[in-house]
């Protein structure tokens, strides 16, 4: 009895819908390759620069990757989403062996609720992201931690992240992991 009791509150609270919430525009220009997401705060996509070994030397901005015999990842560190702005993450990863896409964050503050992350995915033919899933932070168990899984829909992923709140959200790390089918 206690173990439903344990997993009936947790799919109870992630059903939960937060009232009065608005739909989020994504401008398509977010989803245009070399876009520099929502153009009114000015904000670069953060793209992965070099592979590195799995252990861990630094804290700089630009992602960490190594690539192991299940899966690749990537990690970014001190990622700040302005208020009601958007920020776009491009992998560096190859997708075209994956078939999900893992992805987890670890806030600052307890503002996790505040985060929407889209999927969007191309190929190298065509010069744009088509946007596929969304994943709402009010939706996670946790109010400064969450994730999603992604389905592998191209061979290049943009994570969009949106502030849908009034204050900058500050994440501590992003954290992508493709699974190797």
């Amino acid at each position: 009895m206690r173990l439903l009791l344990f997993l009936a509150v947790p799919v109870a609270l992630l059903r939960a819908q937060t009232p009065g919430a608005q739909p989020l525009q994504v401008p398509t220009e977010t989803l245009a390759k070399g876009a520099t997401g929502i153009r009114s705060v000015g904000i670069a996509p953060i793209t992965p620069s070099r592979p590195l070994p799995s252990a861990r030397l630094d804290s700089s901005a630009a992602p960490m990757a190594t690539v192991q015999s299940f899966s690749s990842y990537e990690w970014w560190d001190t990622v700040t989403i302005p208020a009601g702005g958007a920020i776009s993450l491009d992998s560096g990863i190859n997708y075209a062996a994956s078939d999900t896409v893992r992805v987890t964050f670890r806030s600052v503050a307890s503002d996790i609720g505040n985060l929407v992350s889209l999927a969007s995915w191309s190929v190298p033919e065509i010069d744009h992201f088509n946007a596929q899933d969304v994943s709402l932070g009010s939706n996670y168990f946790l109010r400064n931690s969450g994730g999603a899984v992604f389905s592998v829909s191209g061979t290049q992923f943009r994570l969009i992240l949106a502030n849908t709140g009034a204050t900058a959200i500050s994440l501590s790390s992003v954290l992508i992991i493709a699974r190797s089918q």
